[in-house]
C-alpha cells in the first residue's frame, strides 16, 4: 500500500468521524431546545410567549443578514488553502474578529 493511499483512508476515516460527531451534535441541540422551550412555554404566561417569539423571530432575521455565508466561504476558502499547502492562519486570524 503507498502512502498516499493509507492517507486517503485516513481522511475518509476522519471525515466519516468528524460528520458523526457533528450529526451527533446537532440532534442533541436539537433536542435540548425542544425540552428547554417546552418548559419555557409553562413557566411563562401566552403574553410574554408572544413577546419571546417576535424577539426570536427579529434575531434570527438579524443573524441571518449579518452572516452572508461567510460560515461556508470560510470554510471553502480555507480548505483550497490547505489542499495547495499555502498557509492560511492569516486567514483564520483575520475572519475571528471580523
Amino acid at each position: 500500500m503507498d502512502v498516499l493511499s493509507r492517507d486517503s483512508e485516513l481522511n475518509a476515516v476522519g471525515v466519516a468521524l468528524g460528520s458523526i460527531y457533528l450529526t451527533l451534535q446537532n440532534i442533541i441541540s436539537t433536542i435540548i431546545g425542544i425540552f428547554g422551550y417546552t418548559f419555557m412555554v409553562r413557566m411563562i404566561t401566552q403574553e410574554q410567549m408572544g413577546i419571546i417569539a417576535g424577539l426570536t423571530l427579529i434575531i434570527s432575521l438579524v443573524q441571518l443578514l449579518s452572516d452572508f455565508g461567510l460560515n461556508a466561504s470560510i470554510a471553502k476558502f480555507i480548505s483550497e488553502l490547505k489542499g495547495r499547502q499555502e498557509g492560511s492562519s492569516k486567514y483564520i486570524f483575520f475572519c475571528t474578529f471580523f
